[in-house]
């Protein structure tokens, strides 16, 4: 199961650069801002993906597994850890770094197991970094979009959506289109 180990050190976008955006001028709604940025960037995530700055993660494959493992976030920046574990023992073990390695494909990175590096009874524990070191500009500009839709329609949309929502997954789509075809 997918798991945060490390959340970013820093926002992609501050409170700060979210009310100048917005052209807020008071304090009162600097917590609402503050929420719609974290709920902007974990949408970002969850559609694409990618972190918007590098976090810590960890998963684990299925028992037995042997081939190519994809990380559910990219881009991989490295793995700090693959770990043997058995499920009936419950004990673990670092794998060898010769059973296994990261190699790069179209759309990200993955991991290959070598087959037999996991008896039927065991399975892989990964952690690894991902995302990206600083913001992309793309990825910015998006944020602070969706956050101005999502300020704009405080209350009166308790569903998150309004006229401009689809306009603006439409444009994450097309935005994680081109950054793939980079």
């Amino acid at each position: 199961m997918l798991e945060q180990t490390t959340a970013p050190s820093t926002a992609a976008v501050t409170t700060a650069q979210a009310k100048a955006w917005l052209r807020v001028d008071h304090s009162t709604d600097d917590a609402l801002i503050a929420s719609l940025v974290r709920s902007v960037e974990l949408e970002w995530e969850q559609a694409t993906g990618m972190p918007m700055l590098v976090g810590a993660y960890r998963d684990q494959t299925c028992r037995g597994f042997s081939g190519c493992w994809s990380p559910p976030r990219q881009p991989v920046v490295s793995v700090t850890s693959v770990v043997r574990i058995n499920d009936e023992s419950g004990s673990s073990a670092a794998m060898d770094s010769a059973d296994w390695r990261l190699l790069p494909s179209p759309g990200g990175q993955y991991i290959e197991i070598d087959s037999g590096a996991l008896a039927i009874d065991e399975y892989a524990q990964i952690t690894w970094t991902a995302g990206f070191a600083v913001v992309q500009p793309t990825h910015y500009a998006w944020a602070l979009r969706r956050i101005a839709h999502q300020y704009r329609f405080r209350g009166d949309d308790p569903e998150g959506r309004g006229p401009a929502a689809d306009n603006a997954e439409k444009w994450l789509r097309q935005s994680i289109s081109r950054e793939v075809l980079r």
